[in-house]
């Protein structure tokens, strides 16, 4: 059976736009009892901030035998950089980022990958609610060179990784700590100030080819998956962590740490046999986040850094994947257009 991507990346956004929608008036009652302390955070309730952005970015798929301390393969879709743009008014924030083209020689090398990113954030000031989709197809092996004759890759430009998730934060003393500020920059912090965070998550992580993936020279170390076709491991989370952000003058450091447990119903499909398996499991997951900047009230200068890790089992095969993202924003804020004003009159997440 074959994932049918863009059906559940319709599917992942209604279910973001009906979640949010329903928690946030289940919850809005709070909000007008935990304003922030402005001693502590300085708001910018009618402005729209625009901040184009350019980052370098990794993603990367590792395996292994279970028990084993070296990866046998780390795929890796040949994306770096990425050009976009990052816009937030009121309680809603999108961000886009676009594949910056890629030299010849790393497209011989590494081949191409097509790539869609899309981050959609509800910011209030006591949590965050975050959806995420990322789509590669078009990936490279980076282990090649320990099974391939020099200077040649083992390249599947029909393998796809999708990897949907939405999260849920709480932020504890939103009196006095803004996430939002340290990395959205909807707000500045004016104090240093920190606070614990609770998360819950639903995420779907799957890889997928037109045949079998795993290096053929890679058969023997994986035994039973060595025809492994896809995968796919939807998952609950739940989690917590501690967020903090030091502020000196107009600078500020802002710092966020999560672990979680996920629990996933992982299923996969072998070509050999057409066999369609299921494997149940429990694994961490991490989540890392630093911002510093330059914050001044009608405009922001500031660098965020983030790094996710996925653990995952198939089978007698251990695999886990790792995000890094560091982007350099440059923002201003300006008076949002009458149309936008129009909008929050009906947005139901005000």
């Amino acid at each position: 059976m074959k994932i049918d991507f863009i059906r559940t990346r319709t599917f992942f956004l209604t279910l973001l736009l009906s979640v949010s929608s329903h928690f946030i008036t289940c919850v809005s009652w709070a909000q007008e009892k935990h304003p922030h302390d402005t001693t502590y955070v300085q708001a910018f309730e009618d402005r729209l901030l625009i901040a184009p952005f350019v980052s370098t970015r990794d993603f990367d798929v590792y395996m292994k035998p279970a028990g084993q301390e070296e990866d046998l393969v780390q795929f890796h879709p040949n994306v770096s950089n990425v050009f976009g743009f990052q816009t937030v008014y009121k309680t809603l924030a999108l961000k886009v980022g676009f594949r910056l083209p890629i030299e010849d020689f790393e497209s011989r090398n590494y081949g191409n990958t097509r790539y869609f990113d899309l981050n959609i954030n509800i910011v209030k000031p006591k949590f965050l609610i975050e959806g995420t989709i990322k789509d590669y197809r078009g990936m490279v092996d980076l282990k090649s060179s320990e099974y391939a004759p020099p200077k040649e890759y083992y390249i599947r430009s029909d393998l796809r990784a999708n990897y949907l998730f939405l999260n849920y934060i709480h932020i504890f003393n939103n009196k006095e700590f803004s996430y939002r500020s340290a990395f959205l920059f909807r707000e500045k912090q004016l104090k240093s100030a920190g606070s614990f965070l609770a998360m819950a998550s639903i995420s779907r992580f799957a890889m997928s080819a037109d045949s079998a993936f795993l290096p053929v020279e890679r058969k023997e170390n994986f035994e039973q998956i060595a025809s492994l076709e896809e995968f796919n491991a939807p998952a609950i989370g739940l989690g917590g962590g501690y967020g903090q952000t030091f502020v000196l003058g107009d600078f500020f450091i802002g710092l966020s740490g999560i672990l979680a447990i996920e629990f996933k119903n992982m299923t996969y499909q072998l070509a050999a046999t057409n066999e369609s398996l299921r494997d149940p499991q429990s694994s961490l997951f991490m989540d890392f986040r630093l911002s510093l900047g330059y914050h001044q009230p009608r405009w922001v200068i500031g660098i965020v850094g983030q790094s996710d890790t996925n653990f995952f089992r198939i089978s007698t095969v251990d695999g886990r994947t790792i995000y890094t993202d560091f982007s350099l924003y440059v923002g201003w804020r300006m008076r949002p257009p009458k149309f936008l004003k129009k909008v929050e009159k009906v947005n139901p997440f005000r």
